[in-house]
């Protein structure tokens, strides 16, 4: 109190604001970890499974869930879990499509068959429990099962249903569409190939079709409409029938004759063998994980959700959908209510709101807290008006520094940030971006493979350190002492051509003409003429690990790049100190090392930097060998990162990459700590 009391006005409301907004930060942060956790909450399917790999479900009558096996079995949930019948094995083969309309359940089954029951008959058997479950009529379709459940459909249609699948019929999988009824087969449409029948769909008495980019009317052999993309699933309602295309485009007709009344492209890109039909609707899987449900309806996308690519669709509804992942051994079920996969999409955008709120209130409560006494705001208006003088002083100096700085930011500092940013999300360019905290970073602590990559970018770096200082330097110590200055000329020139080469140039040259596996290279050859049973050697894809590093070690020999850093600091030393210390009787050797290297020993630290950086991040020469692979166990982290993006693993390479960076920060850091300690 005694501390408010000597406050003035304008300090007790810069305290007042510093309260404020210090509850605000905290109140921001606790709702950002409230909606990173409901964010990532998944949804236990709330029935006993016992078990069983279920690969595909349906919703029965009254919200009940009717549940196909990868064994066979089929039974079936009420909405509180409860099991209420279960049919045993009917046929002895997986289940790859469930359908259910009026209170009858649609079972097709992988060898070809196809079973009807009524779900009043296996809930009679399910109460009764003796004896096999026999009230049921199967089809034999005549042909087994080539395509998944992405690639099977069954469509009721009163006494009769349609039938979509991938067959394999004795020659090549195609893919066709049958009506059945009773056991009558009639084929609708057949597939040229491998390539896939898109979907079908029944409104206004008639049965419709897609194929490649067309649409089909049953019993007109002539398509509606001809798109320039593939169709992958149809829906209809309301008199219009609603496409899902290729490139990620809704498309709507009226069903009565073809015409197009909409063609939205939806901007986002679907996994085209997952995209389904929900009856009105559509739900997709989105391209490298996600989830998004189309409302063909208000011609949009009204959900999209983060999902792992590994999880796909067993159940897909209107009103829910589950999803399977048995990425990690046992497949793990998650089964999501509409209103609950919204939640999850909420949370996700609202947690990054909160963060970027609790980030706004902390630096304001920073701000106003350091102003709150006389004292502490007269220096902060003080420091504020002396930069502002500076800058206005200066202000065509700071201009020019505009472009070049803009330039660095948005080119290097952003990318930078961005960079440790996807390093704790799962992240897609253009489709996702989901907070997974320290998630890849344990997976690359774990990954021994790093490590070694590890160990051997420090085998390179202590080589390449060797070479850019110690041969360098000799060199350049040769050449001062050199009298005929002409000699020294066109020694420096013929020592600087060489570098006018391109990289991979001179890496192909290493790789082929001197260390190349044949007799005929010069190493090979060299060798040959001392022992001529010599058959010569693969230096660089040698199975030995210690042959492969030495022979790229030895890329660029005699190594003299940065002599011309040292020729010149070693020639701006004043000659008369050189004279001083010959008169004193000084040896050649002596001199060098408690004179000359002392005196440049700033060159010395600059070479040392800037080989340091550029062997950390050098990956070009092992990928022009040997590909992103490098010889299995010759990788660098840097090549590991190129060759993680290369595979769409951003946050993998990103991770790699804060590793790089935090280890080059810190040696940057000391160099630079030790240069100033010099100077002072």
């Amino acid at each position: 109190m005694e501390f408010l009391k000597r406050l003035t006005k304008a300090g007790k409301i810069f305290f007042a604001v510093t309260l404020a907004t210090a509850v605000l930060f905290l109140v921001s942060l606790a709702m950002f970890i409230f909606s990173a956790v409901k964010a990532g909450e998944r949804s236990d399917p709330g029935m006993d499974l016992g078990g069983r790999n279920v690969i595909k479900m349906a919703v029965g009558t009254d919200g009940s869930l009717v549940a196909g096996t990868q064994d066979g079995d089929l039974f079936a949930f009420d909405g509180e879990g409860k099991l209420l019948w279960e049919t045993g094995k009917l046929r002895e083969s997986a289940v790859q499509e469930i359908a259910v309309s009026d209170g009858r359940v649609y079972a097709v089954y992988a060898d070809g068959y196809i079973v009807l029951f009524s779900e009043e008959d296996a809930l009679a058997y399910g109460q009764r429990g003796q004896g096999a479950f026999s009230d049921y009529r199967q089809v034999d379709i005549g042909y087994s099962l080539s395509g998944n459940i992405a690639s099977t459909e069954i469509l009721p249609v009163d006494e009769t249903f349609y039938l979509r699948a991938k067959l394999n019929d004795g020659s090549a999988p195609h893919s066709y569409i049958y009506r059945v009824e009773g056991s009558e087969l009639t084929e609708i449409c057949k597939s040229a190939g491998s390539f896939p029948i898109g979907g079908m769909t029944y409104t206004g008495g008639k049965f419709f079709y897609a194929y490649r980019g067309k649409l089909f009317r049953e019993g007109s052999g002539k398509a509606l409409f001809d798109l320039d993309q593939d169709i992958l699933a149809l829906s209809s309602s309301d008199g219009e029938i609603s496409m899902i295309t290729a490139g990620g485009s809704l498309v709507v007709c009226r069903a009565s004759n073809g015409e197009i009344v909409a063609n939205k492209p939806l901007r986002v890109k679907f996994d085209s063998s997952f995209v389904f039909s929900t009856g009105e609707n559509f739900l997709a899987k989105i391209k490298n994980g996600g989830v998004a449900f189309i409302d063909a309806h208000a011609r949009e996308i009204s959900l999209k959700m983060h999902a792992a690519n590994s999880e796909n669709f067993v159940l897909w509804d209107d009103g829910c959908f589950m999803l399977r992942d048995s990425s990690k051994g046992a497949p793990r079920m998650q089964f999501f209510t509409m209103e609950k996969a919204h939640s999850v999409a909420l949370f996700s955008m609202l947690r990054w709101v909160f963060l970027a709120i609790a980030v706004a209130m902390l630096a304001a409560a920073l701000i106003c807290g350091f102003c709150i006494t006389e004292r502490s705001r007269s220096k902060f208006r003080a420091g504020a008006r002396k930069a502002a003088k500076a800058i206005w002083r200066e202000k065509f100096i700071y201009l020019a520094l505009l472009v070049p700085f803009a330039l660095l930011i948005t080119f290097y500092y952003v990318p930078i940030v961005l960079g440790f940013s996807i390093s704790f999300l799962d992240y897609v360019p253009g489709e996702r971006a989901i907070f997974e905290g320290l998630k890849y970073f344990g997976m690359v602590i774990r990954d021994a493979t790093f490590w070694q990559s590890v160990g051997t970018m420090a085998l390179f770096l202590l080589a390449d350190l060797a070479k850019a200082l110690i041969p360098p330097f000799i060199i350049a110590e040769l050449l001062i002492s050199v009298k005929l200055k002409r000699f020294s000329l066109w020694v420096r020139i013929l020592l600087f051509l060489p570098g006018i080469l391109p990289g991979v140039a001179a890496t192909l040259v290493w790789q082929q003409g001197i260390f190349g596996a044949s007799t005929n290279s010069l190493l090979n050859a060299f060798i040959k003429l001392f022992a001529p049973s010599f058959a010569g050697l693969n230096w660089i894809n040698n199975p030995s690990y210690a042959v492969r590093v030495l022979s790229i070690v030895c890329f660029g020999f005699p190594w003299v790049g940065s002599y011309l850093i040292f020729f010149g600091a070693l020639g701006g030393i004043n000659t008369s100190i050189f004279e001083a210390v010959k008169l004193d009787g000084c040896p050649w050797i002596k001199r060098v090392f408690t004179m000359d290297i002392p005196l440049i020993l700033s060159q010395f630290k600059y070479v040392l930097i800037t080989t340091f950086i550029a062997s950390v991040q050098n990956y070009g020469t092992l990928y022009i060998l040997y590909g992103e692979g490098a010889g299995d166990t010759l990788r660098t982290p840097a090549l590991m990162m190129y060759s993680e993006i290369m595979k769409g693993n951003y946050n993998i390479a990103s991770v790699m990459g804060v590793f790089l960076f935090l280890f080059l920060s810190v040696v940057t850091v000391l160099n630079f700590r030790s240069q100033r300690e010099q100077i002072e």
